[in-house]
């Protein structure tokens, strides 16, 4: 969208050296081939993008502080990308963490909308974040929408992310749209914890020593189950109360800090354990036991298990608190043969989770030359 200013303009301005050593540097770090003439090929678009830019400064003052997240964003995506790319400079804080949309890109049926994330008052923005489902995109219509994440840049200690909105029924994304689309947030989180995945995560206990008599059972509302869950239990999931051991023992660290045994003992002959997840985070963190015999690595599985939460239903974002969760695996294992098993687990346990309450409307399009206008928008 730039190229038709780039010949009148391109003799007026002229990137700093700064910036063309910048893009140079980037382009010797990143390129895979050794071939000079690729490596020439490679690097001439990307500065001819960045005099695009520049030199749209030049005719759109009122657009001059945007063209600088244009020249952050680039050093993520290939140049032939980036030309395309119309710069948006509209931005919302909370608890210290500025989410600003950086620019749009329309193409046909699908428009892509990157924005950023950057901490003003720490360092806690790094490249494993995830915002996993507590987004929300209001006026897509008919259109469907995701986001994920884009790239991370170190010296700016910012993350970009990519919104991607399709019309799956017209070749013109417009038609299903709102003039303003509103895009919300509500908290991310740093890279998962896991245990168990990529070595055997032991858990030290003495199955023998914890187990104890079952102080009865209780219906609950399963999360989910697994398993042959209906084959054992008679009961259909999410259409009939599930039932799961009252807890009977006191809590029996697994060894990862929020995850605790709470039930443990028998009840027809099956071996029943019951492990309690309160980190705060427990809609996203979860365990899975399983047994082995001693000298052996064969894994014995449960027969089947649920998942429960002490509230009546699953939370929605006007809940303050997060409920807790309970997974509780049943295991055909005779008692007197209890002392030959070891007990193990897979868990995952979500980072550290950042709140807040971001909110940015922004156009999907806009006159380039009404800037005066779109200035106007971008204040509201």
């Amino acid at each position: 969208m730039f190229k038709d200013k780039y010949k009148e303009l391109m003799d007026s301005y002229k990137p700093s050296e700064e910036l063309i050593n910048r893009t140079v540097k980037l382009a010797k770090e990143t390129k895979q081939t050794t071939s000079k003439k690729a490596k020439h090929k490679h690097l001439r678009p990307i500065l001819i993008g960045l005099c695009l830019i520049v030199c749209t400064t030049v005719a759109y003052p009122a657009l001059a502080a945007t063209i600088k997240r244009i020249y952050e964003l680039m050093y993520l995506a290939p140049p032939s990308v980036a030309e395309t790319f119309t710069p948006v400079e509209i931005s919302h804080e909370s608890n210290g963490i500025k989410l600003e949309v950086v620019a749009i890109d329309i193409s046909g049926n699908t428009a892509k909308v990157y924005f950023t994330l950057q901490d003003l008052i720490d360092n806690r923005i790094d490249k494993t974040i995830d915002l996993k489902d507590s987004y929300n995109i209001e006026g897509v219509g008919t259109a469907v929408c995701g986001c994920e994440f884009y790239g991370y840049e170190e010296d700016l200690k910012k993350a970009t992310f990519m919104i991607t909105i399709t019309d799956l029924d017209s070749n013109d994304i417009s038609k299903s749209i709102t003039d303003n689309l509103t895009f919300t947030l509500k908290q991310f989180s740093h890279e998962n914890q896991k245990y168990g995945f990529d070595e055997s995560f032991k858990i030290p206990v003495n199955l023998e020593y914890i187990i104890s008599d079952l102080k009865g059972t209780q219906e609950v509302h399963a999360n989910g189950a697994g398993g042959d869950y209906e084959k054992y239990t008679g009961r259909k999931i999410f259409k009939e109360k599930a039932e799961a051991i009252i807890q009977n023992i006191a809590p029996v660290s697994v060894g990862i800090e929020g995850f605790n045994i709470i039930g443990a003992g028998y009840k027809d002959d099956k071996l029943h354990l019951q492990v309690e997840v309160s980190t705060g985070n427990t809609l996203n963190d979860c365990g899975y036991l399983y047994l082995r015999k001693k000298g052996d690595t064969k894994d014995v599985i449960c027969l089947y298990n649920i998942s429960f939460s002490n509230y009546e239903h699953m939370p929605n974002e006007d809940d303050e608190l997060f409920p807790l969760r309970y997974e509780e695996e049943i295991f055909d294992i005779p008692k007197d043969e209890l002392s030959n098993y070891e007990l193990f687990g897979y868990f995952i346990k979500e980072g550290q989770v950042i709140e807040g309450n971001w909110k940015v409307s922004f156009p999907l399009t806009f006159e380039m030359s009404n800037s005066d206008q779109y200035q106007k928008n971008i204040t509201k």
